[in-house]
């Protein structure tokens, strides 16, 4: 049996975590480490967490599999307007995800 732990490092692991982006199949703390790193506060709690994550999370499944396949970081910032280029640290998933599939 897994302990918290390992399952903790396992899904903060972004190796374990890209080939998933593929069909969506993340769980609910992967969305939120993803979240954080690329600078997103706007999470939900409780029951307004249960009524809105399924939209929520399909929004920014688009995103972080945008970023995954771009080839330079000029094409994974065109996900965002420029404001949300200046909100969101794109650069900084996107050198992960990059760093990670080598």
């Amino acid at each position: 049996m897994e302990t918290e732990e390992k399952r903790l490092e396992r899904i903060t692991d972004i190796k374990y975590i890209l080939p998933l982006l593929d069909d969506g199949n993340v769980s609910g703390e992967t969305m939120f480490f993803l979240q954080d790193l690329i600078g997103c506060d706007e999470k939900f709690d409780g029951r307004e967490a249960f009524l809105k994550m399924q939209d929520y999370w399909a929004q920014w499944h688009i995103v972080f599999k945008w970023i995954r396949d771009a080839e330079t970081l000029r094409e994974a910032k065109t996900i965002f307007t420029e404001k949300g280029n200046e909100k969101y640290n794109v650069e900084k998933v996107f050198k992960l995800f990059k760093e990670a599939q080598k």
